[in-house]
C-alpha cells in the first residue's frame, strides 16, 4: 500500500474551511490500520483540521490516531466527543516533545486528561480552547503551563467551573504574552491567579453575566495584585456598569497600571472621570492607544471635558488613538490658556469622539453655532494637526449633531494650512516664520495662532463648510 508522503496539510470535516469528504465506514480505517503496521499515515504531514457538524458534539472519531503523526505543528479541532478527545490525550502525552507549535480545540471537554497532556507540549505557542461541560481549576493551571506559550485564547462560558479553593500561580513557568478570556468573573480571576508570576503582555477580557459593581472593582483588584506591569489590557462587558473613577485613580496611583501601551474599556463607565483624570495620565508616559468605551448619557457622567484634551496632549507624547465621551461646550469656548499655548505638535493620528451634550440631550436647546464648532476645530488642529481620522459615536439622545460641522472644519483647516505650508516652501518666502525655509509644524502653529491668517481661512471655507 502506498502511502501519501508529501502531504503537508489535510482537512476533514463539515465547516467552511474544510474539505468536504466522502462518508467512511469505520470498518475501513480499522483495515487501514492494520495495514499501516509500523507506516506512519502521512509522514510529512504538518497541519490537521478536523470539524464535525456543531449540532453533532459527540460524534466519536476512533480513527484519530491514523492521522496524527509526530511531525504535526498545528492541529485545530472541533465538536468532538470524549473518544476524540481520549485519542488527543493519548497522542500528546507520547509525543509532547514535538514541534507541535499550535493547537485549537473548540467545543471540548477538557478533562484532567487532556490538560495534563497539553501541558506536556513544550514547543506550543498558541493554544485556542473553547471548553463546555465541567472545569476544574487544576485543568486550567495545566493547559497554562507550557513554557513557551505567547497567545492563549481561553472561552469557558460554556462551562462548569469548580473554583479552587488554593488557586496559585506556578513559578517555574515561563513569561506569557496575549490572553484572551471569555467567560465568568470566577474562572477569569483565577486565571489571572495562576499566571501572576508570569511577565504578561496583554490581557483582553470578555466578562459574561457580570451584575454587581464591586465584580467589577474585584476584577480590577486582581488584575492589579497579579499583573501590575502588563502593557495591554482590553475590558469588555457583556452589559453596562458603572464605577467611579477614584476607584481606578486609586489603583494606578499604587504604582500599578505604570506601563500601559493599550488601554481599552467596553460598556464601562467610570463617573466623575474628568475629575481623576489628571492623576491618571500622569502615570501614563507610555501609553499609545486609550479607549474609555461608548457608554455616555446623562446619567453616566463619564464625559471628559475639551479642557482636558490638553492635558491628555501633554501628558501621553506616544498617543495614536484616543477614544472618549466628549462634553460639548455649550455657548461659548475658548482654548484654555489660549490659543497660542495649545500648539504641542502631538502624533495623535485617530480621535473618536462620542457624541454626548448635558444641555442637548433632553432639551431645546437651540444648536451651538458654527463659531464655536470653529473654534473647538481649531483647538484641536492646534493640539493635534496630524489627525487622518475623526471619528465620531452619536448619543441616542444627542438632539443636535455638533460634533460634525467640527470635524469638517478640522479637515478643511488642516487642509488649508498643508496646501498654504507647500506653496510657501516652494517659493521660500515663509515671511511668518522668518526668512528660511520652515517646518510644517511651524508653519502650522503660525497658521493657527495669527489672526489675519485664521479670518482668512474662514473666508475661503464659509461656503464650504456652511453653505
Amino acid at each position: 500500500m502506498r502511502f501519501p508522503v508529501r502531504g503537508r496539510s489535510v482537512s476533514f470535516g463539515r465547516h467552511r474551511f474544510a474539505i468536504s469528504t466522502i462518508g467512511i465506514a469505520n470498518s475501513t480505517y480499522f483495515q487501514l490500520g492494520q495495514l499501516q503496521g509500523n507506516t506512519i499515515f502521512f509522514p510529512a504531514l504538518r497541519s490537521l483540521c478536523l470539524s464535525t457538524d456543531k449540532f453533532q458534539a459527540t460524534a466519536p472519531l476512533f480513527h484519530l490516531l491514523l492521522f496524527l503523526p509526530p511531525t504535526l505543528t498545528s492541529i485545530t479541532m472541533s465538536h468532538f466527543g470524549e473518544d476524540a478527545a481520549g485519542s488527543l490525550a493519548r497522542f500528546l502525552a507520547v509525543n509532547g516533545s514535538g514541534p507541535l507549535a499550535s493547537l485549537t480545540l473548540h467545543s471540548f471537554v477538557l478533562s484532567p486528561f487532556l490538560a495534563a497532556s497539553i501541558s506536556q507540549c513544550v514547543s506550543l505557542e498558541i493554544l485556542d480552547l473553547e471548553v463546555r461541560g465541567p472545569l476544574k481549576y487544576s485543568s486550567l493551571k495545566n493547559v497554562l503551563s507550557p513554557p513557551l506559550l505567547s497567545n492563549v485564547k481561553l472561552n469557558t462560558k460554556n462551562a462548569q467551573y469548580t473554583r479552587a479553593t488554593d488557586a496559585m500561580s506556578d513559578p517555574h513557568a515561563g513569561d506569557i504574552g496575549q490572553i484572551h478570556l471569555n467567560g465568568r468573573i470566577a474562572t477569569i480571576e483565577d486565571v489571572i491567579t495562576a499566571t501572576g508570576d508570569r511577565n504578561m503582555q496583554g490581557l483582553a477580557i470578555m466578562l459574561d453575566r457580570s451584575n454587581r459593581e464591586e465584580t467589577i472593582k474585584n476584577l480590577l483588584r486582581c488584575i492589579a495584585a497579579q499583573q501590575a506591569s502588563i502593557m495591554n489590557l482590553t475590558i469588555n462587558l457583556a452589559n453596562t456598569f458603572v464605577v467611579d473613577a477614584s476607584f481606578l485613580s486609586s489603583l494606578i496611583s499604587a504604582n500599578t497600571f505604570h506601563e500601559l501601551q493599550t488601554l481599552k474599556f467596553r460598556q464601562l463607565a467610570f463617573q466623575q472621570l474628568d475629575q481623576h483624570l489628571p492623576q491618571m495620565l500622569s502615570h501614563w508616559q507610555h501609553m499609545q492607544h486609550l479607549s474609555f468605551g461608548t457608554v455616555a448619557g446623562p446619567n453616566v457622567p463619564n464625559y471628559i471635558s475639551l479642557a482636558s484634551l490638553k492635558l491628555v496632549a501633554q501628558s501621553c507624547p506616544n498617543l495614536s488613538s484616543l477614544e472618549a465621551p466628549f462634553d460639548s461646550p455649550g455657548d461659548t469656548f475658548d482654548a484654555p490658556g489660549g490659543i497660542s499655548n495649545c500648539f504641542l505638535s502631538h502624533k495623535l493620528l485617530r480621535l473618536s469622539l462620542i457624541a454626548f451634550d448635558q444641555n442637548t440631550c433632553y432639551s431645546n436647546h437651540p444648536p451651538i453655532s458654527n463659531e464655536i464648532s470653529q473654534r473647538v476645530a481649531r483647538y484641536i488642529y492646534a493640539l493635534f494637526p496630524d489627525l487622518e481620522d475623526i471619528e465620531m459615536h452619536k448619543c441616542r439622545l444627542h438632539s443636535h449633531d455638533f460634533w460634525r460641522p467640527v470635524a469638517e472644519s478640522y479637515k478643511l483647516f488642516q487642509s488649508f494650512c498643508r496646501r498654504e505650508f507647500k506653496e510657501l516652501n516652494n517659493m521660500r518666502q515663509c515671511q511668518l516664520v522668518g526668512s528660511h525655509t520652515g517646518d510644517h509644524h511651524t508653519m502650522s502653529k503660525s497658521f493657527c495662532t495669527t489672526t489675519s491668517i485664521w479670518r482668512q481661512f474662514l473666508g475661503a471655507c464659509q461656503n464650504a463648510c456652511y453653505p
